[in-house]
Parts: C-alpha cells; sequence; structure tokens
C-alpha cells in the first residue's frame, strides 16, 4: 500500500481502544512514532479515499498524524467512495501484528510506553470473493436437535459469488414432518446498490415491486406448493428490474431467502435442493447480468473442498474441517490469504478478514452434514 506519513516527534505511547457510550472494553496495546489513517476496500482490492474525521477535524485517508499525549476521537463514514458499507478496523503494527476493532467510532488514548510504527485501517465491503472457487449455494440448517412441534428455519443462501443479477431456488422437504409455515424474501439483490426487484413464489405468482422485503405464508405451502404425496415443494425467484441498465450485478455472500418450518411428526428433517447436473427438470441456478447461468455448487454452509481440491462436494468432512484448521491464524495482509475460507466473525456469516476459532468451529459444527 501507498502511505504518506509525515514524521512524528513522539517516542512512547500507549494505544487503548475503547467503544464510546457503551460498557468500555479497552485493548491496551503499543504504540507508535508514526501514525497513518488509512481505508481500504477488499471489494474493489485497493486503497479509497474516504473523509476520516479525527477529533472533529477532516480529512481524507491516506493520512498521517502528530498526536500529543491525550485521547483522540476517530470516526469512519458508513460507506466509501463506491458505496459499500463499513466494515471494521484493524490497527496494523510494524512488527506484522494486528489489533481487531468492529466499530467504526472510537476512541484511542496515548500515553507514554514503547514506540512501534502502527496504520489505523479502515475496511469496507466485507464480503469477500475469490477466483479459484466456484460460487456456492449454501442451505443452513439448524445444527441442534428439533422437537415435536418446534419451529425452525432453513436459510438459502450464497457464497464467493459475483455479478449476481437474479436466482431460482426449487428444493423438496417430506411435509409428513415438515410443515411450512413461511417464506421470508431476505432482499439479497437490493443489499449493496438498492436495486428495486421482484420476487416470485410459486402458485402465488410475483409477489410486487419491492422495495422492502416481506413474507409469504404458507400452510404447507398448499394447495399450490405439494411435489407429490409425500413431498413438498419450495420454488422461490427473485431478479433486479434493470430496464435502463443503471444497477449491476451482486457480488459477495449473503441469504436469498429464509424457510420456517414446524416439525409436526418424528422423523428425519430433510431439504433436498434440486441441481441440473441430477436431471430435474426444475433446478436451482444463478444468473449474472448477461442472464448467463453462474457456475455454482450447492452445499452445506462449511461445505468447502472435495476430491477436486477447492470445489464443494455437497458434505461436510473431515476434508473441510482439516482445510480451515491449516489455515488458521491467516489474515488478509497475509500472502498466503484465501477470502473462501472466511466463513464468519463476530455476527455469525459476518466475514472479519481473519480466519480464526469461530470459522474452524463454524465448519466443525457442520460435521456430517449433506444437502440431502
Amino acid at each position: 500500500m501507498n502511505r504518506c506519513r509525515k514524521p512524528v516527534r513522539f517516542a512512547y505511547l500507549l494505544l487503548i481502544i475503547a467503544v464510546p457510550f457503551v460498557t468500555l472494553n479497552t485493548y491496551p496495546v503499543m504504540a507508535s512514532s508514526k501514525v497513518t489513517v488509512a481505508a481500504y476496500d477488499n471489494a474493489v482490492r485497493s486503497d479509497v479515499e474516504v473523509n476520516v474525521l479525527v477529533d472533529g477535524q477532516n480529512y481524507i485517508t491516506p493520512y498521517s498524524f502528530t498526536f500529543d499525549n491525550g485521547v483522540h476521537n476517530f470516526s469512519f463514514p458508513d460507506k466509501d467512495t463506491y458505496g459499500h458499507p463499513f466494515a471494521h478496523c484493524y490497527i496494523w503494527y510494524s512488527n506484522g501484528a494486528y489489533q481487531y476493532v468492529k466499530t467504526k467510532d472510537l476512541s484511542i488514548s496515548l500515553t507514554p510506553l514503547n514506540q512501534s510504527d502502527f496504520t489505523l485501517k479502515a475496511y469496507y465491503h466485507l464480503d469477500p470473493y475469490s477466483d479459484k472457487h466456484p460460487a456456492l449455494i449454501y442451505v443452513d440448517v439448524p445444527t441442534k436437535s428439533i422437537g415435536i412441534n418446534e419451529s425452525f428455519s432453513i436459510n438459502i443462501g450464497v457464497r464467493n459469488v459475483k455479478n449476481l443479477f437474479a436466482w431460482e431456488v426449487v428444493a423438496y422437504y417430506p411435509k409428513d414432518i415438515m410443515m411450512g409455515l413461511s417464506i421470508d424474501d431476505a432482499a439479497y439483490l437490493n443489499r449493496i446498490y438498492g436495486a428495486p426487484w421482484i420476487f416470485l413464489v410459486d402458485g402465488y405468482g410475483i409477489n410486487g415491486y419491492c422495495t422492502l422485503p416481506f413474507q409469504v405464508f404458507g400452510g404447507n405451502f398448499t394447495p399450490y406448493n405439494d411435489y407429490n404425496s409425500t413431498h413438498g415443494w419450495v420454488h422461490v425467484a427473485s431478479t433486479i428490474i434493470n430496464s435502463v441498465g443503471v444497477y449491476p450485478g451482486v457480488n459477495g455472500t449473503g441469504i436469498l431467502v429464509s424457510i420456517t418450518f414446524k416439525k409436526q411428526n418424528n422423523g428425519r428433517i430433510s431439504f433436498t435442493v434440486a441441481q441440473k447436473a441430477q436431471g430435474w427438470n426444475w433446478y436451482t441456478f444463478l444468473l449474472d447480468a448477461s442472464l448467463e447461468e453462474t457456475p455454482s455448487c450447492v452445499g452445506p454452509v462449511g461445505d468447502l473442498t472435495g476430491p477436486q481440491g477447492g470445489v464443494p462436494d455437497g458434505k461436510v468432512d473431515i476434508r473441510d474441517v482439516s482445510l480451515e484448521a491449516r489455515n488458521f491464524g491467516v489474515n488478509e495482509e497475509n500472502p498466503n490469504w484465501d477470502p473462501w475460507l472466511d466463513l464468519t466473525g463476530v455476527v455469525y456469516l459476518e466475514h472479519d478478514c481473519m480466519i480464526d476459532m469461530r470459522d474452524i468451529a463454524l465448519v466443525a459444527s457442520r460435521f456430517g452434514q449433506t444437502i440431502t
């Protein structure tokens, strides 16, 4: 990264990060004789300029500072130059260590202690993308045991998708065991650029010109959504409305649709996503802005690899757990960084640009899951 740094005269400092207006969580770290504030957009993989507020004054990143001892307040904007939302901050030290900071509004207290150059670096658009892996249509089912008459949700989402303009999901479930309660549109296609979209449910037609997510209620999604005497089906789709070519396709990771069921009898909860390779007449697929099908795989949320390295195989086994564990401690500044492995952070399925125990634990908790 090209950083413009001005010489700083003080030598010994202590840096403490605190989230204002809440119970203080302090992180004692070494301070610096060179302090640079920078911003980075990991969607476009480049430095960006943002108007950061430092002690109430407006500066454009990157910027280097000379600080007196005392408390200094930093605030980053909600969005960067490209309109991508704020994700988190890191404090990077000249010795290669780093400190993760989630909040965009923070206070830094500088007092004499030690010397180590650091950069306060703000990140935007937290959804990573890797050309080394296909798009994954993931199925996120509950990991805990579900009792009779208990409600639960199954989420269908995408990971590592690029230029997504439309999607269609077709899935089957045993209706003697699972009674459908509702289908919730997650408004994924609206998430970055604010594009208008439509959401469709088979048998119900177009459910409006959308500006807000909405919900479709079922019973057992009947009488429209019975596949046969034993299975019900879910058939939903969504597309951006783009008659004047304003809105591009969406990149990244997120939930497409959430389906809520009630377990009404003993038996195995099953949710089978129909795939083109299996010969289904109706199947699940993604379309890019050219209306071409995007190469994709279907698997559980922790499905990372299979016999073909880096390509999900529809189940979570020891290959997936081992791949995550082998990359433990790697972050996005590491030359071996693979954003495909960054599954989650403090918030479930919200990336934090590092591979830590949260990522390993998520994959391990899905060990043995398949998509049928």
